[in-house]
């Protein structure tokens, strides 16, 4: 509600797609966000992704029409940026503890996956009698999610 107010009375106040409302609004989302993140419920609070879910809705709610392209863009770029940076801030030490307590053997099971991976591949192509060459493109497939869902064109093709 509040939002539809300061759609209609407080824009009209601005050039359209000026680039004074675009980082006034970046500014009034950021606060809203720091504040939204710094509520606790029941002992969880968002922090700085409550940033992120302000600018998502705020974004949802007044429509990309409303702001300066070119600052779009580089506040975009800009604020994924700071926003992985401050999330990298946040979780870092205690990332960088847990990695000396079982580093090596969270990477030793994740390599043991990895070449699990490729003995069932080999697996496949031997036993299965699938060339190699389509073994090997199904392991490195099996890691993208366009491999699940083809393309369209790609379905219609083989309709």
């Amino acid at each position: 509600m509040i939002l539809l107010a300061i759609k209609g009375g407080f824009f009209s106040a601005f050039q359209p797609e000026s680039v004074a409302l675009t980082v006034l609004m970046f500014s009034v989302v950021a606060a809203a966000g720091l504040a939204l993140g710094s509520v606790r419920v029941l002992g969880i609070s968002l922090g700085i992704g409550g940033v992120l879910f302000a600018g998502l809705a705020v974004g949802r709610m007044l429509g990309e029409h409303s702001f300066n392209p070119e600052v779009m863009e580089f506040a975009r770029d800009f604020g994924l940026i700071l926003f992985v940076y401050t999330i990298g801030v946040q979780v870092g030490p205690g990332f960088l503890a847990s990695l000396r307590r079982q580093g090596l053997r969270l990477n030793l099971l994740a390599a043991a996956i990895v070449v699990l991976g490729v003995l069932v591949t080999v697996a496949v192509s031997k036993i299965g009698g699938v060339k190699m060459s389509e073994a090997v493109g199904l392991f490195a497939g099996c890691h993208c999610p366009r491999s699940v869902t083809p393309p369209p064109s790609q379905e219609q093709a083989d309709s």
